[in-house]
C-alpha cells in the first residue's frame, strides 16, 4: 500500500495489486457475442458500405451542350426581345400622347412606385434609345420629359397591345 498527500492536503490511499492481471483474466461480459449475431453484423455493414457507396456515386443530371435541340428557325426575335412589356406599354403611352414627365407616364400607366417605374420601364426604354429626354442637360429637372425617338416611334407603331 502507498500512501501519499494530494494538492489540497488530504490524504489518499492507492493499493497496487500484483495480481491485476489474474483478476482481468476472470472478467466475462455480460453478453455473449454468437456466430449468427456475427454474420448479422458483417451483412449489416456490408449494406451499409453499398449504400454510402451508391450516394457518393450519385450524381444530378446535365445536359451538355452538343445534347441541345437545334431547330432551323431563329429562336428570338430581335426586335419584340428588345421590348418588354412594360417598355412596350411606356410606348404604346407615350406614342399616343407626346412628351410626358414621369408623374404623368406612371399615372396613365396606373403605376405608384417610381423606383420600379424607373428600372422596368423607363431605364430600359432609355438604354435601347427608344425614348430620350426632353431637356438631356438637365436629367434632374422637375420640368424632364420624355418623348419617343424615330427608333421608338417604329417600334410604337408595330406594337400590338390589344
Amino acid at each position: 500500500m502507498i500512501s501519499g498527500a494530494d494538492d489540497a492536503g488530504f490524504g489518499h490511499h492507492v493499493e497496487l495489486t500484483a495480481n491485476m492481471d489474474e483478476d482481468m483474466g476472470r472478467y466475462q461480459p455480460p453478453l455473449t457475442l454468437t456466430p449468427a449475431m456475427l454474420t448479422l453484423i458483417a451483412e449489416i455493414s456490408e449494406q451499409i458500405c453499398r449504400l454510402s457507396a451508391g450516394e457518393s456515386r450519385k450524381q444530378t443530371p446535365q445536359l451538355r451542350r452538343g445534347n441541345r435541340i437545334r431547330t432551323s428557325e431563329p429562336r428570338t426575335d430581335p426586335v419584340t426581345d428588345l421590348v418588354t412589356d412594360p417598355v412596350a406599354k411606356l410606348l404604346s403611352t407615350l406614342g399616343m400622347s407626346g412628351p410626358l414627365k414621369i408623374s404623368d407616364l406612371m399615372t396613365r400607366l396606373g403605376l405608384t412606385h417610381k423606383a420600379t417605374f424607373r428600372t422596368n420601364y423607363l431605364r430600359p426604354a432609355l438604354n435601347a434609345a427608344f425614348i430620350e429626354m426632353t431637356d438631356p442637360e438637365s436629367p434632374r429637372s422637375p420640368a424632364q420629359k420624355y418623348r419617343l425617338t424615330s427608333r421608338g416611334k417604329q417600334i410604337a407603331a408595330g406594337l400590338d397591345l390589344s
